[in-house]
């Protein structure tokens, strides 16, 4: 039986932003957020896209939080063409925080954030993402307010997997102002897109935001983030 096609809402509008390597990349207005929806990941995310979300956003490594396996079930469920739907990968380049345990060695960076997006696709079930996010930064980063060299490394694994047509946009998550500008500045494709929560005890973010703008950086694209099950139609009605 032929996928059925969604219904269009608003948060299945489009719009276009650089990439990070060249020309422009689609980027959907609103993300359906698969994250805490576990065992019924399959069924919420396909829910979602019937109701007129184009895209999704998941992560790689948080097994306890996201399903991309079942994520791309579902994608692969509603839309037969590869072009009509936006998946934003984010993948970690540290290990789970243990006291006592010493920072991960550049290399060590590198090759976890090459693993973490191989195998993130792989779940998936896709040959690349449309964009892929960095989480972090590492502790040492926070500390001394600069990017360590696992950082870098791991940008750099990023940049290689854009270039070899695995993502046409790269960005980061959660990374503060300035750790942000700086990676903005480092050569090679460029950063294009900043993920951030919208805090009200922080203004909503704004001096993310801010930074994000002066240094050439898209806002990511929200994402509808629920961890129970809502009538995606009422969230698409007031979008």
């Amino acid at each position: 039986r032929a996928p059925a096609a969604p219904r269009q809402a608003a948060a299945a509008a489009w719009r276009d932003v650089p990439a990070s390597t060249n020309g422009t990349a689609r980027v959907p207005t609103m993300l359906y957020a698969t994250a805490y929806k576990r065992h019924r990941t399959e069924e919420f995310v396909e829910r979602a896209l019937r109701a007129g979300f184009a895209g999704v956003d998941t992560a790689h490594g948080e097994s306890k939080r996201y399903n991309e396996t079942a994520a791309g079930v579902a994608l692969r469920t509603v839309f037969s063409n590869r072009n009509d739907f936006y998946v934003q990968l984010k993948v970690h380049h540290l290990p789970p925080p243990k006291k006592g345990a010493e920072a991960p060695s550049a290399d060590d960076a590198r090759k976890r954030a090459k693993v973490a997006v191989r195998r993130g696709l792989d779940g998936l079930g896709l040959d690349a993402a449309d964009a892929i996010l960095l989480r972090g930064p590492s502790a040492e980063a926070r500390r001394s307010g600069r990017l360590s060299e696992a950082d870098v490394a791991a940008w750099r694994a990023l940049q290689a997997e854009a270039l070899a047509g695995r993502a046409k946009l790269l960005g980061v998550c959660n990374f503060p102002p300035p750790l942000l500008r700086e990676i903005a500045a480092l050569d090679g494709p460029e950063c294009r897109l900043h993920q951030t929560r919208l805090r009200a005890d922080r203004g909503w973010s704004k001096a993310d935001r801010d930074a994000a703008a002066d240094a050439g950086v898209d806002a990511a694209p929200a994402a509808a983030h629920v961890r129970r099950y809502v009538d995606v139609d009422a969230i698409l009605d007031d979008a």
